[in-house]
């Protein structure tokens, strides 16, 4: 019976696997080509956000030295594109040009309807404590690995994924921020590879249906963090300020997003003095 279940998730994945993979291959790097189409042409020159929120573009380069405004129109195409209210960025989610976000909602779905009509089935396996203790671990673990790969991956040492981050620090912080297609896919199938392996069939497809639920929350968040959208709701709300704190305080702290928490839970969450003696700290070493 379990081999049935899992020949009817098979065909409800075959959708979503087409629409990964058979678009036009400038669909897989759309962040990718955005981003850099950011960055400014001369080598050595990086951009860096004031905080104003305008459309002014402010240089700067490795040595902190600010250089012109950038006259280039693409800066200004982008930032138009940037959703000022919660209507508008919702709707540019789910329905813009990036494919990432209905990629994620549509693997959700197929692993819910995957499992309730393994559930459905006659002898199947139904609901009950195993998949609610397998949702609620995977969704504390996803908050953990959020918080541990921006913190160990992506400030820590040279590698291509710290450098493409560290662009996305460099960025005005008002953009459309949402990963690109070849990542959101290769993750999501990994997971699925992993608890594919590790669990029975109807717990691989509760744990794939948190994960990629997870996934979805973590990237609307992130998205909606770099809008001009300043959430009514408080814990949206929270979620901004607390990363807007990680772009404009201190980069090496304010790691976490869908569990904030986490920063509290693991001293990444200082307070003001404590910030104070951390900067000290920095500059009696760099001395």
């Amino acid at each position: 019976m379990a081999s049935q279940g899992w020949g009817s998730s098979h065909w409800l994945l075959i959708p979503l696997l087409v629409i990964c993979t058979l678009k036009d291959s400038q669909c897989f790097y759309p962040a990718v080509q955005s981003r850099l189409s950011l960055l400014p042409s001369k080598p050595g020159v990086s951009c860096r956000h004031k905080g104003s929120g305008t459309r002014t573009r402010i240089f700067r380069t490795w040595t902190g030295q600010i250089a012109p405004p950038s006259r280039d129109p693409t800066v200004k195409e982008v930032q138009d594109e940037v959703p000022t209210t919660m209507k508008a960025a919702v709707h540019r989610f789910f329905l813009g040009k990036e494919h990432s976000p209905r990629i994620l909602a549509g693997a959700v779905l197929a692993m819910a309807i995957s499992r309730t009509a393994m559930a459905a089935m006659p002898g199947g396996h139904g609901l009950d404590q195993w998949d609610l203790l397998v949702f609620a671990l995977v969704c504390k673990f996803w908050m953990f690995q959020e918080w541990w790969l921006h913190k160990y991956l992506l400030h820590s040492f040279k590698w291509w994924g710290q450098e493409y981050h560290h662009e996305h620090h460099l960025l005005e912080y008002y953009y459309v921020s949402i990963d690109p297609v070849w990542l959101v896919v290769s993750w999501f199938l990994v997971a699925f590879g992993i608890f594919f392996l590790l669990l029975p069939t109807d717990l691989c497809l509760s744990a794939t249906f948190a994960y990629s639920a997870m996934g979805l929350v973590y990237e609307f968040c992130h998205y909606l963090a770099h809008t001009k959208v300043m959430p009514k709701n408080r814990l949206l709300r929270g979620i901004k300020l607390h990363h807007m704190k990680h772009h404009f305080v201190d980069e090496d702290n304010w790691f976490a997003f869908s569990g904030l928490y986490m920063d509290s839970l693991l001293k990444t969450a200082p307070s003001g003095q404590e910030l104070v003696e951390i900067r000290n700290a920095r500059r009696r070493r760099a001395t």
